[in-house]
């Protein structure tokens, strides 16, 4: 990935954390946290770093009362997101969270910036666009079928806001 692709990432996982402040504010979520591989920890000893998980949990997780959300925050600069984008330890994070009947949720956040100069941002329901990935990963995808076109986004889930987390059964 480039600096640039990179920097942007980060602007958009930036933008999600403001939202989530913002939304906890106003009780949309309980509470949220912006996961890590390894976390610090700080005691009679000095300061440790602890190497939680080698391969990362997903980027955020927020709760609220009608369920639990754990996601992956993306980013792309075309009218296609490649599903190659997401990494095999990353999809079976999001599986293994993904279980409606509990209220957990799991998706991708997903934010096109366009060459036109328009945007638009994304909760990808992770039931809609995991089976996709699974046909993908195996090498069984079809012509077009190996990415998510912007125009498409909203088959696969609901535009990124409040509304993807208050008093919804699934995003």
């Amino acid at each position: 990935m480039g600096a640039r692709a990179n920097n942007v990432g980060a602007a958009w996982e930036t933008a999600i954390r403001a939202d989530l402040k913002r939304w906890r504010r106003s009780r949309v979520v309980d509470d949220w946290q912006r996961q890590s591989p390894e976390t610090r920890r700080v005691g009679r000893g000095g300061s440790k770093t602890i190497h939680v998980d080698p391969e990362g949990p997903v980027d955020f997780a927020a709760w609220s009362r009608s369920g639990a959300w754990a996601w992956e925050a993306k980013h792309c600069e075309a009218v296609r997101w490649p599903l190659s984008k997401l990494e095999p330890h990353q999809a079976r994070r999001l599986t293994t969270w993904h279980c409606p009947a509990l209220s957990r949720y799991a998706g991708i956040a997903l934010r096109y910036d366009l060459e036109d100069g328009s945007s638009s941002s994304w909760l990808l329901d992770w039931g809609a666009i995991g089976p996709l990935w699974a046909i993908w990963s195996v090498g069984a995808a079809g012509r077009g079928d190996a990415s998510i076109h912007v125009r498409d986004a909203g088959e696969y889930g609901v535009p990124w806001g409040a509304q993807a987390f208050a008093a919804k059964v699934a995003p």
